[in-house]
């Protein structure tokens, strides 16, 4: 089978306003990266387990709480989470930055009449060219 182009989406927040709302864990993380003798860019890059017993990963986790915490309303918080992105394996336009990114889950939620017909509508995703 061979690899096609595939178009990808989505929420994502910038180390720096992660810093802003949840200064203690960011600071942790970085240290906790720093100790292990990586970068959080290496960090994204390897597969990043919230539920790993590693220093790193036990920051990540208290990261990835907090920032849930944090921006609760109603009952709801965001979910945060990390991935690696590599420009060379992207396309000219992509708007992401080489290295660790931090997406955003939660940013969406369907309508009343979206969530009363979700079984008949799908979302499906498809690139065009031309």
């Amino acid at each position: 089978m061979g690899m096609e182009p595939y178009p990808a989406s989505g929420y994502v927040i910038s180390w720096d306003k992660i810093k802003e709302l949840c200064p203690i864990q960011a600071d942790r993380l970085a240290l906790a990266c720093g100790f292990e003798g990586i970068t959080i860019d290496e960090y994204a890059d390897a597969e990043p387990n919230p539920d790993g017993e590693g220093a790193v990963d036990i920051c990540y986790s208290a990261l990835l709480e907090e920032f849930e915490k944090i921006t609760e309303v109603n009952g709801t918080g965001l979910e945060l989470g990390i991935f690696h992105y590599n420009s060379e394996d992207g396309g000219r336009y992509d708007e992401l930055k080489d290295g660790a990114n931090w997406s955003v889950e939660g940013m969406t939620t369907l309508s009343p009449a979206g969530l009363k017909f979700n079984n008949l509508v799908g979302f499906q995703r498809w690139t065009v060219l031309g």
